[in-house]
């Protein structure tokens, strides 16, 4: 699987189903990954992205 910034796009889009089948076949499959430098830097920054908006929901719902 070759993951470039628009893979990256579509996986971390709201609501998007590929990303299930995406783990699943990642879990129970060996398949080789493929990602350049530029992108794989893209693929941590949007995972910290996701990080922080999850930490934002979480305590705003800590706070009502």
């Amino acid at each position: 699987m070759i993951l470039t910034r628009n893979k990256i796009d579509r996986l971390t889009a709201l609501w998007n189903a590929e990303v299930i089948d995406l783990k699943t076949a990642l879990e129970e499959n060996n398949i080789s990954i493929e990602i350049n430098q530029d992108d794989l830097k893209y693929l941590i920054i949007k995972l910290c992205e996701l990080r922080l908006d999850l930490d934002d929901s979480i305590s705003d719902n800590i706070d009502i």
